[in-house]
C-alpha cells in the first residue's frame, strides 16, 4: 500500500520515517501502514506526532485505521490528524467504492490523542483531551468488516515527499 518505510520501536514508542505516497482517499489509497490482525470488539489507541518535511502539508494525515483486507481499495474505517490541526475521519463502506470523510477542528487541550473504538459493526472515533483526559466522540458509523481485522497505524504524505509520524501509548485491548 505504499513505498518505503521504516519503523523503530524505542519502548512504547513506534516512529515511522515514511517516502512518498499517493493518499487515503477515493476508491483505492496510497499510504503506510502497519498493522497486526484483530478479532471481535476493541478499543485502539495512541498519541500522534507528525511531522511534514514538504509538500502540500494540509492532506498529509496519520492516525489509527482498521482495513478489512491489505488491498488499496478495502473497506476501512480510520481516525486520522492532519498537519492543519483537523481530526479527520475517512471511510469506504466496501471494496472499491469512493471514500467517504468528514473533518472537525481540533481543540488546544487535543494534540493527536486518538482513540478508535468497535463495538459489532459500529466504528467510534475520539479524540482525547490532554488537560482533562475525556474522550470526545467526533464521529459514528456502522460497517460490516469481517473477522479478522487489519489495525494499525497509517500515514500518508499525499505527495512525493516524506514525512514523520511518532506513535506513543499506543495501546489495543479486548472490549468483551
Amino acid at each position: 500500500m505504499g513505498l518505503h518505510s521504516s519503523i523503530q520501536r524505542r519502548r512504547n514508542t513506534q516512529s515511522r520515517r515514511v517516502g512518498g505516497s499517493r493518499k487515503i482517499w477515493e476508491t483505492a489509497d496510497g499510504f503506510h501502514f502497519a498493522f497486526k490482525q484483530y478479532s471481535g470488539d476493541f478499543r485502539f489507541k495512541a498519541h500522534v506526532d507528525l511531522e511534514p518535511h514538504n509538500g502540500d502539508v494540509t492532506w498529509i494525515k496519520t492516525g489509527l485505521m482498521i482495513r478489512d483486507e491489505l488491498s488499496a481499495d478495502s473497506a476501512h474505517y480510520s481516525n486520522l490528524i492532519r498537519t492543519d490541526r483537523q481530526q479527520y475521519t475517512s471511510w469506504r463502506v466496501s471494496k472499491g467504492a469512493d471514500s467517504a470523510s468528514t473533518s472537525r477542528d481540533l481543540n488546544s487541550d487535543q494534540e493527536g490523542d486518538l482513540e478508535l473504538v468497535r463495538s459489532g459493526n459500529t466504528f467510534m472515533a475520539y479524540t482525547i483531551s490532554a488537560e482533562t483526559g475525556d474522550r470526545i466522540l467526533s464521529h459514528t458509523f456502522t460497517l460490516s468488516l469481517e473477522d479478522p481485522v487489519f489495525v494499525g497505524l497509517a500515514l500518508s504524505s499525499n505527495t512525493d515527499s516524506y514525512s514523520i509520524a511518532r506513535f506513543q501509548g499506543v495501546e489495543i485491548d479486548s472490549r468483551r
